[in-house]
């Protein structure tokens, strides 16, 4: 998650204004140990994030969630691909991300950036440009992909945001550390 120099950033997300989500500081390899279930030596491809991790490992722990709470986790437990198992349903095409104010959604050939306070959007072809150089946001070919990467958006965060912690609200939220970038 640290760029040591690539697209110019010494940095992860942060290292930039206005904020960034480039492959580099999104796409963290993970390492697991000794869970039990997990094959020696066993690669997968599908995107998991920390809201995976959490919900594997109380599976893995025979943790039960609370039956009684009012949020509904984002997350999904990634158990089964780690034992080779075909999970009950396909793993998902597109991750997203939430960082300050900007969202995003990713899905193996495209990612869309949106930033709300400044409203700077990026759509990227990472086949095409893998390096996310060039944003074709407003190119007449992308319309269709970006007006369904924006549904997506904001049907996953309409599922799962907290109306109260927000990224949109940023601003408005208690400082946490005086090097916050979405205060800049």
């Amino acid at each position: 998650g640290l760029c040591c120099g690539h697209h110019g950033i010494w940095g992860k997300g942060n290292g930039t204004l206005p904020l960034n989500v480039v492959e580099e500081a999104i796409r963290v390899p993970l390492i697991l140990r000794h869970l039990s279930g997990i094959q020696r030596g066993e690669r997968r491809s599908e995107c998991v994030d920390h809201l995976d991790l959490f919900q594997t490992l109380v599976e893995a722990a025979s943790v039960p969630l609370p039956s009684d709470r009012s949020t509904t986790y984002p997350g999904r437990s990634f158990l089964r691909l780690l034992s080779g198992d075909t999970p009950d349903t396909p793993w998902r095409t597109v991750q997203y991300c939430e960082y300050g104010d900007l969202r995003m959604a990713r899905s193996a050939r495209h990612k869309l950036v949106t930033r709300h306070l400044e409203g700077r959007s990026e759509l990227f072809d990472l086949v095409k440009d893998p390096r996310e150089t060039v944003s074709y946001l407003n190119e007449p070919d992308y319309r269709a992909i970006t007006a369904e990467m924006t549904q997506q958006i904001e049907g996953h965060f309409a599922a799962f945001e907290d109306h109260v912690k927000t990224g949109l609200r940023v601003r408005e939220l208690p400082r946490h550390n005086d090097t916050e970038a979405w205060r800049v």
